[in-house]
């Protein structure tokens, strides 16, 4: 609601989630309600967005390196707002398939225009 760029996003994220989950939903035998969990959660990766200050979040152009230091932080204030299955992965250092697969679904195309 503070900013269109990344409301935009995350209805982008969303949907690629959706379409990746359903792609690969057969093959790992994934349910139905699985692929509607993780594109509805797809949502929810950017709301430690919402601890950034508005000079940064909206800023145009772009940010400089304290700005993105700052902009990094909303990895751990995601986690404080949201509970994890099991306090663990990014950024402890989970890599590659120890990552649960509704992370790296997501992930894939979170960042991508």
């Amino acid at each position: 609601m503070r900013d269109a760029a990344t409301g935009s996003n995350l209805e982008r994220v969303n949907r690629i989630t959706r379409l990746i989950a359903t792609a690969v939903a057969p093959h790992d035998g994934l349910s139905e309600p699985f692929v509607e969990q993780v594109s509805t959660f797809a949502r929810l990766h950017d709301i430690g967005k919402i601890g950034i200050p508005d000079a940064i979040l909206l800023k145009p152009g772009r940010l400089d390196a304290a700005e993105m230091a700052v902009m990094r932080t909303h990895v751990e204030k995601g986690l404080a707002i949201l509970e994890r299955l099991d306090s663990t992965g990014y950024p402890a250092g989970l890599r590659g398939e120890a990552i649960p697969l509704e992370g790296r679904i997501v992930a894939e195309f979170r960042d991508r225009p």
